[in-house]
């Protein structure tokens, strides 16, 4: 018989997400930091003074994907969360405290490779809190510490709002800010000037790249504006690899300390995307722990010049000899898709050039002649350490696929 929380986890693995029990269980490749933090939300599935509202949070994630693109190859096209995305969500807006039905979660720092998608997620987060949050005179703020990069985000929400609100009924448009009439609620864009929030109470702040912020200043006022609201929430959002401050730094090692259970605060969630210590950054495998968008985007451009061809994907899957769930997880960014040879495959039936599938993942003319080299050393190496009959005896091991793959690259290798 199955007990609440098995009820529970089935229904945020079929209505919200399975993300976090695929990362417990080696799914998906992913940094130490990410499997903590995965192993947090579930463990929380267990505390006595706390609740998961799954319904609070396809609320949020709902009015996200209601919003459109507005550029780029998805213009027109509705948001749609992947399912890490959906799990900072769900960690955000999902627990509550049994005592007072309010979000356990008041402040979240997400630490994140380029093309991410993170200054769009922001974006959408901030507009929910102006209109679909339920708290009357929301006063929501967006900091950059750049002119550039605040602008950026407040065509983002105008764009965003213009798409949902064709005819221009609800939202007023000002130079760097967005009144919604109905709550009386307002957005504001500032571009590190600390001293514009004079006065605000803030519902919903976020620094975008406040690693860097020069200073600890705009950060220090957005959390004194929030002393006011029920149940606020301030969020730190920087882009791995940039030279962070000292501020940031201790913010960020602050998360990591809670995540190690060095420290305790319940009501700060941490997503770190990032290389773990040992691994070599010149190994393209573990570049998705720092992105974990790069194999969803090389899929959805797959899936897209693969409908336009009017190419079924079972059809696909035969010519690549794989099969077609195999395919329809690669497509999906389920498994990821850094192997050379099936890549190459797929650009010459696509009829696309292969070098902008390998760009996506990182790849190179330059690997691609590293890689033929590598392969042929560790072919030499095993063949004279190991009999040929037990080569044969793993070969006959493998599934269909992979033996393809096996005689594909012994071809690629005579050729090369």
């Amino acid at each position: 018989m199955k007990t609440e929380k098995d009820k529970l986890i089935e229904r945020i693995k079929h209505e919200i997400t399975t993300y976090p029990f695929e990362v417990i269980d080696g799914q998906v490749v992913t940094c130490t930091y990410i499997r903590l933090a995965c192993q947090r939300f579930i463990n929380w599935l267990d505390y006595k003074d706390r609740y998961f509202d799954v319904d609070a949070v396809l609320k949020v994630i709902n009015f996200i994907e209601k919003l459109q693109h507005f550029k780029g190859q998805f213009a027109g096209q509705n948001f749609k969360l992947e399912p890490w995305q959906k799990w900072i969500i769900a960690s955000i807006y999902g627990y509550k405290w049994k005592k007072n039905d309010l979000r356990v979660i008041r402040t979240f720092i997400l630490s994140i490779g380029r093309k991410n998608g993170k200054s769009s997620l922001i974006a959408a987060m901030a507009l929910y809190h102006l209109i679909g949050d339920g708290e009357a005179s929301a006063e929501v703020v967006a900091c950059a510490n750049s002119t550039s990069q605040a602008s950026i985000l407040f065509k983002m929400c105008s764009n965003y709002l213009k798409k949902l609100d064709k005819k221009g009924k609800y939202f007023q448009f000002y130079r760097d800010s967005i009144n919604f009439p109905i709550t009386d609620s307002n957005l504001k864009i500032v571009s590190s000037d600390a001293s514009r929030l004079d006065g605000l109470y803030v519902s919903f702040a976020v620094e975008d790249e406040t690693g860097a912020a020069p200073s600890s200043e705009l950060w220090d006022v957005l959390e004194t504006s929030q002393g006011s609201r029920l149940q606020p929430l301030i969020c730190s959002c920087s882009t791995r690899g940039f030279q962070l401050n000292g501020f940031y730094k201790e913010l960020e090692q602050t998360g990591i300390d809670v995540l190690n259970d060095i420290k305790e605060d319940d009501s700060l969630f941490t997503a770190i995307y990032t290389l773990d210590e040992e691994d070599d950054y010149k190994n393209k495998k573990n570049w998705i722990k720092a992105n974990p968008n790069l194999v969803i985007a090389l899929g959805y451009y797959i899936r897209n010049k693969r409908l336009q061809k009017n190419i079924g994907l079972r059809e696909m899957a035969e010519l690549l000899h794989i099969s077609p769930a195999y395919l329809s997880n690669l497509e999906s960014g389920k498994h990821s898709m850094t192997n050379p040879l099936l890549l190459k495959k797929i650009s010459k039936i696509l009829n696309v050039d292969h070098l902008k599938l390998f760009k996506i993942i990182g790849y190179t003319d330059k690997d691609m002649s590293d890689l033929k080299k590598e392969i042929m050393s560790e072919l030499i190496e095993e063949i004279s350490n190991i009999e040929i009959g037990k080569i044969l005896e793993e070969l006959m091991k493998m599934e269909p696929e992979k033996v393809f793959l096996v005689k594909e690259y012994i071809g690629l290798l005579n050729r090369g």
